[in-house]
C-alpha cells in the first residue's frame, strides 16, 4: 500500500511539472530592443556623418515576443522583418531564422541569456532576453 502511495505521488508530480512548463511557455517575453541602422551598401558616402561627441544612445523600444501572437513592438508600428538572430552570452550565433514562427519555436526551446537581432532591410533592432 505504501508503494503503491509513492507511485501516485510521484506520476502527480511529473504530470503537474509537465504542465507547469507548457503553461509558463506561453507566456510572451517582454523586452526592450534599441534601432540600430545597417549598413546594406558598404559605402562609406551614404553613411549620415556624426559630429564627434554629438553621439546619443538609442531610444529602447519595448516588444513583446510571444508563441501565439508573434513579435509586436508595443507603442510602435512593427516592421517587416526579413531575418530573426539569437546569439549566447559569447556572442556566437546559436540560429539565424527568416521565418518568425521558427524564430519564436528556437527561442523558447532555449534557457539563459541571450541577445536577439531583428532585422529589416534598413535597421536591425537589438535586445536581450533572460529564459
Amino acid at each position: 500500500m505504501k508503494q503503491l502511495f509513492r507511485l501516485a505521488a510521484t506520476a502527480t508530480a511529473i504530470v503537474t511539472a509537465v504542465f507547469s512548463v507548457k503553461a509558463v511557455s506561453n507566456i510572451p517575453a517582454m523586452i526592450t530592443v534599441t534601432k540600430v541602422p545597417v549598413n546594406t551598401g558598404g559605402d562609406p558616402e551614404h553613411m549620415e556623418e556624426e559630429t564627434p561627441g554629438q553621439r546619443k544612445p538609442g531610444i529602447g523600444i519595448a516588444c513583446s515576443i510571444d508563441p501565439i501572437s508573434g513579435i509586436e513592438f508595443l507603442g510602435h508600428e512593427t516592421p517587416d522583418f526579413i531575418m530573426y538572430e539569437i546569439y549566447d552570452s559569447n556572442n556566437t550565433c546559436v540560429g539565424a531564422y527568416g521565418d518568425e514562427p521558427e524564430f519564436i519555436d528556437a527561442l523558447f526551446s532555449l534557457t539563459g541569456e541571450y541577445r536577439i537581432s531583428l532585422s529589416t532591410a534598413e535597421v536591425s533592432y537589438t535586445g536581450y532576453i533572460l529564459l
